[in-house]
């Protein structure tokens, strides 16, 4: 059964009220001021809400504020009713302040009643709004959180495919180590520009499928970065990205070409710039973010 709240300080519009809601099977709710009013709605939730304009206490404009400022009864239709405010600039009033509607007294039988009923398929038609919306807010967190699944695997695959082709370009590479030592003056600084073209080239192109994918899972992990620490070189920020993923310093060592020492020295660096001492843990620090 539809219940209806009547915020009033005079009894005889509370009988008059009483009366047409009672015949037509609706339950009613009373408070004589704004406070009681906002008593009551913290244990109901009525079909409408009938607001008196003046009362002592809180007005009913100020009551209609504060009854939109709270989200358990911010939906809830309110019909403004006073037989003194009745100008356009009212009624402008009252609507600004959250009202539905509006009506005058004495009150219109006909009017009271078509304006309630209204107000009660407006709570249905909102309450439907609302459900869709989570239906459908629900169904992006679930494509969210698949998506987000699917590129946890793929950064998975991504950081140890550039791991094993780093790997893979190592050993060509110390292959051509090898070839140099028996090779002409000349021959050995084409073997060495050689080696420097392939290094670049290879972990290029295989980092910048890793970092599609990084991004994908860690969408805002650069952009807090550049916010926090706008002086890392690309470098250092590629070094951030490993720490974030937990790898090992003979993984970055494989991906980078770099040797332990280098690494030891660049995370060094890296950490006077994060402003953290040797007692935090950097990987932590970095996950953090």
């Amino acid at each position: 059964m539809n219940k209806i709240l009547i915020v009033d300080d005079e009894p005889d519009n509370i009988e008059i009220l009483f009366d047409l809601l009672h015949k037509r099977n609706y339950q009613f709710l009373v408070a004589t001021n704004g406070e009681d009013c906002l008593d009551i709605l913290k244990n109901e939730t009525p079909c409408a809400i009938i607001m008196d304009w003046e009362m002592p206490g809180l007005t009913g404009i100020e009551t209609i504020k504060l009854i939109r400022a709270n989200a358990n009864s911010s939906n809830i239709p309110i019909i403004m009713a006073t037989g003194k405010m009745t100008s356009s600039e009212n009624l402008e009033t009252a609507l600004l302040a959250g009202a539905n509607d509006y009506v005058r007294k004495p009150f219109d039988k006909i009017e009271i009643i078509a304006r309630i009923e209204a107000m009660i398929k407006l709570k249905e038609k909102n309450e439907k709004i609302l459900e869709l919306e989570k239906q459908i807010m629900q169904t992006k967190i679930i494509r969210i959180k698949n998506e987000l699944k699917i590129n946890r695997k793929l950064l998975t695959t991504s950081t140890l495919k550039l791991i094993q082709s780093q790997e893979n370009t190592k050993k060509i590479v110390n292959n051509l180590i090898n070839i140099k030592k028996t090779c002409t003056t000349n021959n050995k600084h084409n073997i060495n520009t050689l080696i420097s073209t392939i290094k670049t080239n290879s972990f290029l192109s295989n980092w910048n499928e890793f970092e599609l994918t990084f991004s994908k899972v860690h969408n805002t992990f650069y952009d807090s970065l550049n916010t926090k620490f706008s002086d890392l070189t690309a470098n250092e920020k590629k070094i951030c990205a490993f720490l974030k993923l937990n790898l090992t310093n003979k993984e970055i060592c494989s991906i980078t070409f770099s040797s332990q020492l280098a690494i030891k020295k660049a995370k060094t660096r890296l950490r006077k710039k994060l402003g953290i001492d040797v007692t935090v843990n950097m990987t932590n620090f970095i996950q953090s973010i």
